[in-house]
């Protein structure tokens, strides 16, 4: 039968705003489409069940990152509607020296600064870090960006650059912008209590998948694992790749020792139904729930 998978990151609403520089997703939005699904015969379900055989259309939620906006809009008012959740967690925060992933500073460093300084920072990019190979992929995975700034800052600091040469390049976090890393994320023990909610691993620091890959499973997700088990909170066997894998690097090596480490499958945000059989599991993004929705009720 049917299964639905949804993926969301930030909600916005008036009482829990959108954390800076993500792309905010109306909270009343988001509750219309869960109940547009049910309304539609989906039956919400835990991912803990994706592999299950259901006699019904079913519906998954999913999040990545876990940021205060989801955990305080999205996870209270499914609790109190027994609709199941799963949030992928990024778990480099909850160190003792936290480890703050650089695709979100780098969503603060675009919402927070001067057009002309990033414009500024776009071209150093280009012309002193990225050959045309870099560039093209860059344009690829970023095409929905619409200015060419956001690509190229976006593309280079997160599939390109090593962190080092990251923070060698983006220069200091203003004061402001390290009090609003600081609280974009919740606390291990803001995760207890929930009957509905279920967790996963979303990686230590976010960082993209590497040509390391053994390395980059043992550092990013087991580490990230282990964290979650040690903070109390139990990881679903579902791991969520954080974004688009690094120049020349693909998602499908890490398959064999994900398996071999009992995941069952590994959610992306690549957009589209999910077949019920491949170990990478598609996810239908929050701005095209209503169209896919439409187009079943075509079907």
């Amino acid at each position: 039968m049917d299964k639905l998978i949804l993926i969301y990151h930030s909600l916005d609403s008036a009482e829990i705003p959108a954390v800076a520089g993500a792309f905010p997703f109306p909270f009343d939005r988001f509750k219309r489409q869960v109940q547009e699904a049910i309304d539609a015969g989906f039956r919400p379900e835990r991912i803990s069940r994706l592999h299950i055989d259901h006699p019904d259309k079913t519906l998954y939620v999913t999040s990545d990152d876990g940021t205060v906006d989801w955990c305080y809009n999205a996870l209270p008012w499914c609790e109190a509607r027994a609709i199941p959740t799963h949030t992928a967690i990024i778990t480099g925060p909850w160190e003792a020296t936290p480890v703050y992933p650089f695709a979100h500073i780098i969503q603060l460093v675009l919402a927070s600064r001067e057009r002309q300084q990033l414009e500024s920072l776009a071209e150093r990019l280009r012309s002193e870090y990225l050959d045309d190979a870099q560039f093209e992929y860059i344009e690829s995975k970023y095409r929905y960006e619409d200015l060419f700034y956001r690509r190229v800052i976006k593309g280079a600091f997160n599939l390109i650059l090593d962190r080092d040469q990251a923070f060698e390049v983006l220069g200091e976090l203003s004061p402001d912008e390290r009090t609003q890393l600081r609280g974009r994320f919740v606390k291990p023990e803001e995760y207890s209590g929930f009957t509905h909610a279920e967790f996963g691993v979303h990686t230590r620091s976010h960082r993209a998948l590497d040509l390391d890959t053994r390395r980059y499973f043992d550092e990013e997700i087991q580490q990230s694992r282990q964290t979650m088990l040690d903070a109390g909170v139990p990881p679903s066997d579902y791991y969520t790749s954080p974004m688009q894998p690094r120049f020349g690097a693909q998602l499908e090596d890490l398959q064999p020792l994900l398996q071999e480490a009992g995941y069952k499958g590994v959610m992306t945000s690549n957009p589209g139904p999910w077949d019920g059989r491949d170990f990478i599991i598609p996810r239908i993004d929050a701005a095209h729930v209503e169209r896919h929705l439409e187009s079943l009720g075509r079907d």
